[in-house]
């Protein structure tokens, strides 16, 4: 009888878990593959012939609520605006970060509790990163590709029930209204 428990897959190389169908790797455990014994013993032993332990893959056994991933509820996203003046001190040449904290913001999209993607102006672009922040600072220009954003910015999320899908998309949304903003 073949057996009923799924499994995840953690990639002690990537130190992430694996995607559904081995697609690329997650920091998320919601968005991790789940595997039968078989197809996940296969894998573990696949990454073992390197003989190299750092790169082996662990097979772990997920609880019994997890052998079906949940549907994800879709966030109604909605983009908020603000006049958010310049405030990056200048002096002579150089310029010196504003005083970023969560109120600060041009463009904001509310993710749940108090974390958001914000947009703001920062020396002579417009910042994307998350209200809250971990690791202060922690933002790229709105010119950057939206994944290259998120995965500059992800380990601040902290809200492990915000998906990577809706914070993608709510980047998307504070870039274009950035874009739309610079153009005027």
């Amino acid at each position: 009888m073949p057996s009923r428990i799924v499994y995840l897959l953690w990639s002690n190389e990537h130190d992430m878990w694996w995607k559904t169908a081995a697609r690329g790797y997650t920091h998320d455990q919601a968005e991790a593959g789940r595997y039968s014994e078989a197809e996940a013993l296969a894998y573990v032993l696949r990454s073992a012939d390197c003989g190299i332990l750092s790169q082996v893959t662990c097979m772990v056994a997920a609880p019994d609520n997890w052998t079906a991933p949940k549907a994800a509820t879709k966030r109604e996203l909605v983009l908020e605006r603000k006049d958010q003046p310049n405030e990056t001190p200048e002096i002579g040449p150089i310029m010196m970060t504003p005083p970023i904290d969560e109120d600060y913001w041009l463009y904001r999209v509310r993710l749940g509790g108090k974390q958001a993607i914000v947009a703001f102006p920062k020396f002579s672009t417009i910042g994307i990163g998350f209200a809250q922040e971990e690791d202060w600072n922690t933002n790229l220009p709105y010119t950057c590709g939206t994944e290259e954003i998120y995965e500059h910015i992800a380990h601040n999320k902290g809200d492990d029930s915000i998906s990577r899908e809706d914070c993608l998309a709510a980047i998307a949304i504070v870039q274009a209204a950035a874009k739309e903003g610079d153009s005027r």
